[in-house]
């Protein structure tokens, strides 16, 4: 009866999680992300895996970052490309996450100059995405705050 009980739990989190991922969360998104590396509620697929780690980094969450460092490194659901990881680790560790810049720095062991400046320059244009989707967002909200004081609107208040 436990176990009915905590599987039936566990689909309604996942359930929940992924309503929130489709919604634009970057925390659902990453953890629907490790759901499917996990196969927890989810099928396991790292392709799945990888698409959700991904839209969680284009909103700058590290935590994303360092795993789809973690997946290019090894190949799970893409294709092996240490280029790539070290772009991943690079954002990451710019924002302080935990062993990312211990990950950088030893796959960059076994790549060659070249391959690093490509990784900074490519590490350089996802950051400069992720400010201009961030403005955007910023400049949404200013809208939305403006047009809500004209129209007499208070969207804290949903009895007005």
């Amino acid at each position: 009866m436990k176990v009915r009980t905590s599987v039936k739990r566990m689909c309604e989190k996942c359930k929940v999680i992924r309503r929130q991922a489709r919604e634009g969360l970057p925390y659902q998104q990453h953890n629907l992300a490790v759901l499917y590396t996990r196969g927890l509620g989810v099928p396991l697929d790292f392709k799945r895996a990888h698409y959700w780690f991904h839209k969680a980094a284009q909103q700058g969450l590290p935590e994303s970052q360092f795993n789809l460092g973690v997946a290019y490194q090894g190949g799970k659901g893409v294709r092996k490309d240490f280029v790539i990881a070290y772009q991943y680790y690079s954002l990451a560790a710019t924002q302080g996450l935990f062993n990312a810049a211990k990950a950088r720095d030893h796959i960059a062991q076994y790549m060659s100059r070249g391959q690093i400046e490509n990784a900074h320059r490519l590490a350089r244009g996802f950051q400069q995405g992720i400010e201009r989707w961030q403005n955007a967002i910023d400049t949404e909200r200013a809208l939305n705050f403006r047009l809500n004081r004209i129209l007499g609107i208070n969207p804290n208040n949903p009895n007005p």
